[in-house]
Order: structure tokens, then sequence, then C-alpha cells
């Protein structure tokens, strides 16, 4: 495995932390020849707060310390799982296809399967379902690169629960991670629109979200002629340009509250909202910042909302059809 440096955040964190005991251990040991005055009285009640907010913060950075040093002591088995993800991400980013086509689809299927039928199941096969599709959202917030690579790297089978120990699962997941976007084998987008037509995908606004941000999925024109054939070639000479870099979005779903009206029941109206909470997230995709290859060209943003929320923003702003 490649040689990482410390990350930037831990370095000043241990550097905080050293340089806060260094200050704080005589000034402590002071505190014992206070007099009790009401000033010292007064000080010390500000001090309490304080006092309790540091516990909670120790009490935080020294779960998630315990978390880190449990997940290193995995990094032998991890560290398979996470060379055999680099090896398919360079082989894919280098215009080649999924080694197994067959497996490629089968792990897309499940990952963005949604929620099975529990009821007939029993309870150890619930939760051993729950888990599959709890690792399976994971999995998808590794973005949209990040799930192709590794739906192409790894059958479902090897990340099921009872092959993948939660821990190895951890820590692979922490280990990868993939930024912007990419340019993908035909064959590949192919294997993708036509799975747009399983089933068990067909019906997925998570899958139709995916396809979305990979922007390879075309809309099909309603009418053709040649004065709309015209207009799209203008457009797609002007788009061209302005070919996607980067993605933007997951923000908090508490931040719904900064949107101002009409915008914020545009968004509260959509199905792609409606789902995100009824799977209990806490973040959400629907909005999102999309910036150009290009820097001179201007970012875009763009929401989610309901059909009829999105002609009553036409009718606001006076859009036309163009």
């Amino acid at each position: 495995m490649e040689q990482e440096s410390t990350p930037q955040s831990l370095r000043q964190l241990t550097t905080g932390l050293e340089s806060l005991i260094n200050h704080a251990t005589p000034l402590i040991l002071s505190l014992k020849t206070l007099r009790p005055t009401k000033e010292v009285e007064a000080a010390c009640s500000t001090l309490a707060a304080l006092t309790e907010t540091l516990c909670q913060h120790a009490a935080e950075l020294d779960k998630q310390v315990k978390s880190i040093q449990e997940l290193c002591k995995h990094r032998k088995k991890g560290d398979v799982f996470v060379s055999k993800f680099r090896r398919t991400k360079d082989a894919l980013f280098n215009g080649s296809e999924p080694k197994s086509k067959a497996t490629f689809k089968k792990s897309i299927q499940l990952l963005f399967n949604g929620k099975a039928k529990l009821e007939t199941d029993s309870d150890k096969v619930q939760a051993q379902k729950l888990l599959v599709f709890s690792r399976c959202a994971r999995i998808r917030q590794l973005g949209a690169a990040g799930v192709i690579v590794w739906a192409a790297a790894f059958g479902s089978y090897l990340w099921n629960p009872n092959n993948m120990a939660q821990l190895v699962f951890e820590y692979t997941l922490r280990s990868v991670g993939l930024r912007g976007q990419q340019t993908w084998h035909q064959g590949l987008i192919e294997i993708l629109r036509n799975l747009k037509n399983e089933p068990s995908l067909c019906t997925s606004v998570e899958y139709s979200d995916f396809l979305t941000y990979i922007g390879r999925i075309p809309e099909p024109l309603a009418v053709s002629s040649p004065a709309v054939d015209a207009q799209v070639q203008k457009w797609q000479q002007l788009e061209e340009p302005r070919a996607a870099k980067y993605f933007f979005t997951n923000a908090k779903a508490s931040d719904i509250t900064k949107f101002p009206e009409p915008f914020r029941t545009a968004i509260l109206n959509s199905r792609r909202w409606k789902w995100e909470r009824s799977q209990n997230m806490e973040i959400t995709s629907c909005w999102r910042t999309i910036f150009p290859i290009n820097d001179a060209h201007d970012v875009s943003f763009s929401m989610w909302c309901s059909v009829d929320d999105g002609y009553r923003l036409n009718d606001i702003f006076e859009m036309k059809l163009s």
C-alpha cells in the first residue's frame, strides 16, 4: 500500500491538545491557592460550564480515537480490498470495462434496490438484510464514481456481512473515495443505461439520480424538426465546453430552512425529499452545484421540486419554453 502522511486535521488537533495541556496544567494547580471571594465564585460558574463542555468533547474525542484504533487493527485484511478497489479504479479510468459484467450488474442492482419486503423473514434474516441495506446506503455515499468502481471491484458476496466483518467494511470505506466526474467505457455506460429498465431499478429515485450524476444518459427529444434540430445543435455547441467537472451535494437536510420561499416549499413537495425523509436520511441531494471544467464559465445551481411547483416557479419568474 502507498504511504500516506498524517492528515492535517489530526496534526492540528494533536498540536492544539498539547498546547492546551501545557498551558492548563500550571493554571489548574494555581486554583488550590485561590481565596473563595464573590468574584472567584462568579468566575468559577463560567469555568464550570466550560469544563462541562470540555468533558463532553473529551469523551467524544476518546470515542473517536478508540474507534480509529480498532479500525487500524483490521488494516491487513482491509488493505486487500482497498488494493483491489484501486486496481479496478485504474483499469476503469483507463477505459476498460468491468471484468465480470454479470457481477457488475448484480452489484448495481443490489446497491440501488432499496428495502425489500421483510415481513415473512425470520428475525435473524431480517437483521441480516437490514445490515446489507445499511451497507448499500453507505456505499452509495461514495458518489457515482465510487459506486461504479465498488460494483466492478467486488461481487456482493465479498462485502456481505457473512464474509466481511463490520470493521473491515468500515476500514475499506474510509480508505477509498473518489471525487469528480470520470469518462467511462461506452460498454459500461450501456450497461447502466439498460439497467434503468430493470423492474428493481425502473422506479428507483436513487438510481435515476445516479444516472444524472454520470451525465451520460441523454433525454429523448419530444419532437423533431429542422428548427428544433438546429436549436439542439446550437445548444450542444454552447454546452460542450461546459462539461461538468465537479458536483457538490449531500447537504444537511436541516439546511432546508435556509431556502426562502417559494423555493423551500417546492423542494419540500418533491418526491426525492419525501423519499429521503422516509429513509431517515440526515443528508439530502435535493440541491447541488455543478462546476464546469472551464473555470471561465459560470457554476450552475439546481434543485429538485415537484412538477406542480416547477410550473408554479415558471409562472412566478415568467420563464418561457426554449
